[in-house]
């Protein structure tokens, strides 16, 4: 099996696995982790497979590739997965959530419901939890963060070079729309929705082959 690390997760009943190379760490609320090892992996078109054997006991997972949204906060993960262990079938979503917004630079479709026009912001995923793209006017960076439950954007600067009011004035509703955004998801057809509380307040649309 190839070394990777990968974890997955689901609710009541709640469950958390990791993959480390050739391990995987079984854990349960209130119990011991369980270690299983010589994990072998299938990989499928859509997806992967893990088997696994410990003390006579199967434990299988399959991983698909399709956004799973968490049952109880709703954050998007890259895989859906379906797990079998003695005799009885878990569900959970697994992957880093991360994943599917740092695929390349988004385009900014609308804000507040409205279109951007002929020079719409941008909007990339950095390492380490930045995130930069064109404002409006100018170049902006900051701050992207996701926690359990949502995804925040602070600290957004931009470079200072002036332009028209209305390219201004887009560029404004624009980081106003990042300080806003409480957390994300995603649209039938991949577009990248930005959202604060229960509104989508920003439409992205994904880069070309993402």
């Amino acid at each position: 099996m190839k070394s990777s690390a990968w974890q997955a997760r689901g609710n009541e009943p709640f469950w958390l696995i990791r993959v480390e190379g050739d391990t995987l760490h079984w854990e349960t609320p209130g119990s011991e982790p369980v270690v299983w090892t010589g994990l072998t992996r299938s990989e499928r078109a859509d997806g992967f497979d893990l088997h696994a054997v410990r003390e006579s006991r199967h434990l299988s997972v399959s991983a698909t590739t399709s956004i799973c949204r968490d049952s109880m906060a709703g954050m998007p993960h890259p895989h859906t997965v379906a797990i079998k262990l003695d005799g009885k079938q878990l569900a959970g979503c697994g992957g880093e959530p991360m994943a599917l917004l740092a695929i390349g630079e988004w385009t900014v479709a609308s804000v507040d419901g409205e279109p951007t026009g002929e020079r719409p912001p941008t909007l990339q995923f950095l390492p380490e939890g930045r995130a930069a793209g064109f404002a409006g006017c100018n170049r902006w960076m900051g701050n992207a963060g996701l926690s359990g439950e949502g995804l925040a954007f602070t600290q957004a600067a931009t470079t200072m070079m002036a332009c028209p009011e209305p390219a201004m004035a887009a560029e404004r509703r624009f980081l106003d729309v990042l300080s806003r955004t409480t957390r994300h998801d995603f649209g039938a057809d991949g577009s990248l929705q930005l959202i604060a509380g229960d509104t989508v307040i920003a439409v992205a649309t994904p880069p070309a082959g993402g």
